[in-house]
């Protein structure tokens, strides 16, 4: 435990260090600044965390914030993108522990705690930020939902994760079937529902929910294949009939060992994996493309992630299939951490925020305003910040 506990620093340092140019760690990304952190300028901590946004609480986002803003103005950048890599590379760890119980072979576990620790998946979004990390945290928890283990640690892990999920992103609460009356899993995710609760009772939540919902199937079926399909074991966004078919062969050469060695029967807890991972990931992408009413690169990260979960199960049995599935995930880590990626473009090219700070510094002074706007990533977003401020902690040279 302790190995893998001293491996989260090694996964979050490469997690930050993905992201070149300027980097994730001078780089505020949009909703961290534009949304959680300007609010934080003007409320309590306690009331930001029953603050409502888009129609739910956002525990996680809202914490990372509250620390942030313990640190001088200048370490904010550095500070939310570490809590974001760790956030996803201690997920990643939690994943690769739970997920051993279910299949039985370390090199799965590693694929499937992958796209936590380093994402090939909705680079343009998801990835050292605290905005995005309920995506993390609802992917953790279809394996804490699945968690039957004895250990106490595990169970409180487990109930933790779902919890903060929860907390973080209602939609989370579609794996209550997976419980199948776990009590501390139970425990959390009513915990979870409670603090949501708070916000919809008392706060309104549901009334800051953007109305623009598309029920438009065809799109979303497309959006599906192309996004999902395309791209678990297909980074480059070019070609994804490619990833279509690399996917769909592997398939089937997996279920076609299964019937010369029938193992995998349905009675078997990997057979319920494959199913739940499977379905999962059809019902999670289609919920939110239809309540979000577009199509979003960081709604396909659940669910390509569940969908690599489910083909991790499916080829637990054979050797070749978790030797062929774990080689072509090796080859999208690699692909997405040294190849030519999105969010290169969005957060390497971005402003640097210790640079914009002392920008807005020196505007206040020249033009006697209150507040001066700092801009942020990715290009077009700004968070407008007082002078007060951003004189006590810059003075303008």
């Amino acid at each position: 435990m302790l190995a893998m506990i001293a491996v989260i620093p090694l996964l979050t340092l490469l997690s930050l260090l993905r992201v070149r140019g300027t980097g994730a760690t001078d780089t505020v990304w949009a909703e961290d600044g534009a949304l959680f952190f300007k609010e934080s300028l003007h409320s309590g901590p306690l009331r930001l965390l029953i603050t409502p946004y888009n129609g739910y609480l956002h525990l996680v986002p809202r914490v990372a914030v509250d620390v942030a803003r313990l640190f001088p103005l200048a370490y904010l950048a550095i500070v939310l993108a570490v809590t974001g890599a760790l956030i996803s590379s201690s997920l990643a760890v939690f994943v690769y522990r739970v997920s051993r119980a279910h299949l039985r072979s370390r090199l799965l576990c590693a694929t499937v705690a992958a796209p936590l620790a380093l994402t090939w998946v909705a680079q343009t979004e998801v990835g050292n930020n605290i905005a995005d990390a309920q995506w993390y945290f609802v992917y953790a928890s279809f394996w804490a939902a699945l968690y039957r283990g004895r250990s106490v640690r595990g169970q409180v892990l487990s109930a933790l994760v779902i919890f903060l999920a929860v907390a973080s992103d209602p939609f989370a609460v579609v794996f209550f079937p997976l419980l199948r009356r776990n009590r501390p899993m139970v425990a959390g995710m009513a915990a979870g529902l409670l603090y949501q609760g708070i916000g919809v009772v008392f706060m309104g939540a549901l009334s800051s929910r953007s109305h623009q919902r598309e029920y438009d199937i065809p799109l979303s079926t497309g959006a599906y294949i192309r996004h999902v399909i395309g791209h678990v074991l297909w980074p480059p966004a070019e070609f994804w009939l490619v990833g279509v078919v690399l996917v769909a062969g592997l398939l089937a050469w997996i279920l076609r060992g299964q019937t010369r060695h029938p193992r995998l029967r349905a009675s078997d807890p990997r057979a319920y994996v494959m199913k739940a991972a499977f379905a999962y990931s059809v019902v999670f992408y289609f919920a939110l493309t239809i309540e979000g009413g577009f199509i979003a690169d960081r709604y396909a990260y659940p669910a390509t992630a569940l969908l690599l979960a489910g083909m991790a199960a499916a080829a637990a049995e054979t050797e070749r299939g978790r030797g062929l599935l774990a080689g072509a995930v090796a080859v999208s880590v690699c692909w997405g951490y040294f190849g030519h990626v999105p969010d290169g473009n969005l957060r390497a090219d971005s402003p640097s925020w210790r640079g914009q700070l002392h920008l807005a510094a020196a505007q206040c002074v020249t033009l006697h305003e209150d507040a001066a706007d700092v801009a942020i990533a990715p290009h077009s977003w700004k968070v407008r910040v007082p002078c007060r401020l951003l004189l006590r902690e810059l003075p303008a040279q």
